[in-house]
């Protein structure tokens, strides 16, 4: 049953939405498409004045005075909650397919996070703020473009946790080891330490009335206990350094991304992904990394950490058992800096090659992957400046070539961008 509708823009058509109460009919084309589908659509006024419309439908067309809206399902755990639906009232313009492409997002994010909540009263207190902001940001059009940014920027946020969450098994591992590799050398350095304490009283008394040469002994033993120790000191450490360096590269990756770019080695960003990924690279691939540019280059290092890390897990999780990556990082001229990222793994088919920096698309089995990782990358790194491509070959491998600009353009990121390339073989 569709019920309990809610109106944002204006208040007069609550009442007739909020009272709506009328069973799922899938007989209507529109119906079918959205509610057994489950998938946007546009519905126009030729489809209203045609034969295949229903009486609500139609009903909605007259109530609203719109020429045509958008709408969208509510899915959650494939499991339908609602629908979402905008008009083109206040522009008169056509609804494009880019702008339906939009509101499927923005109700993937919304049906999340109607599940999150929990209960009505929560649902309804976020409802009632979105509506106050709605009405705020629709004043003025740059309010508007910059909630849309920043719904951009926690799309690309949420997808980072999201590639943290699948890594965390793995990562508490590698955290745990040489955590436990600490606190067994503490124990055995408790150990030394008591039988240093041993040795010198023993070494005392020995000084006192016994031969030099039971003296020499005792001695001996004590300085061997000491090196001993020396030795348990510095595993303490390897341990906690290899844990305080996973921890922060954590910390950079999972932090809200900065406004303001910074100046960084595009090495820096590389090295934490790889030291993230460690546990699923160690002792069966081989990473080959050759540096050939020192200078810094000008941006923002969070969404670098995003970008090498969702190309390198790609990577590693194309190669099925054993085999090699490389990264190579160079001069491109004209102040720019090349990174190349290549693997030997499984390739790409042909067909799915144009497909890989569309929104959603994966080849990844379901839970595996959000289908975002490469689109947010094309976005992240064109939003910079520079360019992406991708080539591959099936059963070969693939490689990911990204040119960023030493020095970023200070109007860059304010409005769209285009696709990534994709260049493929047979």
């Amino acid at each position: 049953v569709l019920h309990q509708g809610k109106v944002f823009g204006d208040d007069s058509l609550n009442e007739f939405f909020a009272g709506l109460k009328v069973p799922l009919n899938l007989r209507s084309p529109m119906a079918e498409d959205v509610f057994r589908k489950r998938r946007g659509r546009v519905v126009t006024q030729e489809f209203i004045e045609g034969n295949e419309a229903s009486d609500l439908e139609k009903r909605i067309f007259e109530i609203t005075r719109t020429k045509e809206y958008v709408i969208v399902p509510l899915v959650s755990k494939d499991r339908l909650l609602g629908v979402l639906a905008a008009d083109n009232l206040r522009s008169g313009k056509k609804i494009t397919e880019e702008e339906k492409v939009l509101m499927v997002s923005l109700a993937n994010q919304v049906a999340m996070a109607i599940e999150n909540a929990g209960s009505f009263k929560t649902i309804e207190d976020l409802n009632v703020n979105l509506e106050k902001k709605v009405v705020e940001r629709t004043r003025e059009l740059e309010k508007s473009l910059q909630e849309l940014k920043e719904a951009q920027e926690q799309l690309i946020h949420s997808e980072k946790m999201s590639s943290l969450g699948h890594l965390f098994s793995g990562l508490a591992h590698e955290i745990n080891n040489p955590i436990n590799f600490a606190y067994n050398g503490i124990v055995a350095l408790r150990d030394s330490i008591q039988r240093i304490y041993d040795l010198s009283q023993r070494c005392v008394e020995s000084s006192a009335g016994n031969s030099e040469e039971k003296t020499r002994s005792v001695k001996e033993m004590l300085l061997g206990t000491i090196r001993e120790a020396g030795r348990l000191m510095e595993i303490i450490g390897t341990g906690l350094n290899r844990t305080r360096s996973l921890v922060s590269d954590l910390k950079h990756f999972a932090r809200k991304d900065q406004r303001d770019p910074e100046f960084l080695l595009i090495q820096s960003p590389i090295q934490s992904a790889l030291t993230i990924l460690n546990h699923e690279i160690s002792g069966r691939i081989a990473v080959h990394k050759e540096i050939n540019f020192t200078d810094r280059i000008q941006g923002h290092p969070d969404q670098l950490n995003q970008v090498f890390m969702n190309i390198l897990h790609n990577a590693i999780q194309a190669i099925p058992e054993k085999g090699n990556i490389w990264i190579d990082v160079e001069p491109a001229g004209q102040g720019e800096v090349r990174v190349r990222i290549r693997d030997d793994g499984i390739g790409i088919r042909p067909e799915d090659l144009p497909k890989v920096f569309e929104p959603f698309f994966t080849t990844k089995k379901r839970g595996q992957g959000t289908g975002l990782g490469m689109s947010i990358c094309q976005r992240i790194i064109e939003n910079h400046g520079g360019r992406i491509e991708l080539t591959s070959e099936a059963g070969k491998g693939t490689e990911v070539i990204m040119t960023l600009p030493v020095r970023m353009n200070r109007s860059l990121g304010k409005g769209s961008v285009s696709g990534g390339r994709t260049v493929g073989k047979d």
